[in-house]
């Protein structure tokens, strides 16, 4: 399978159970039931850090070289998800010419054919 990232999400606290953290790994084939892991909620520790845990313990079972991978975090509307990247592509990346929103002026922008008609 190819797994493409892991997101994570509370679980609030039952009858039966008290609060936990499901991280599940979303694959690109979905024939089989997601592998996940639960663990559960410590309330000692910021709410990033318990999903970024939780992403950690799944990422064995998803990957064959867990010590190579770096996760890199988002944001999603039930918790956060989680991209699994080998740290080779991350060297790489850093040492690409990266240009910075400094380098590109506006005035090299095109202009919209209504631009200038409405004045304030």
């Amino acid at each position: 399978m190819a797994y493409m990232a892991i997101r994570t999400k509370f679980l609030g606290p039952t009858n039966h159970r008290g609060a936990r953290i499901k991280a599940t790994a979303m694959d690109t084939f979905i024939a089989e039931r997601p592998v996940s892991v639960t663990i559960p909620y410590d309330y000692g520790v910021n709410a990033e850090t318990l999903h970024r845990n939780a992403a950690e313990k799944l990422l064995p079972r998803v990957v064959n070289d867990p010590e190579e991978i770096s996760l890199i975090p988002g944001g999603c509307d039930r918790g956060y998800v989680f991209v699994p990247i080998h740290r080779s592509v991350l060297t790489t990346l850093a040492h690409l010419p990266w240009r910075t929103v400094s380098d590109v002026t506006t005035s090299a922008l095109p202009q919209p054919p209504w631009a200038g008609r409405w004045s304030r």
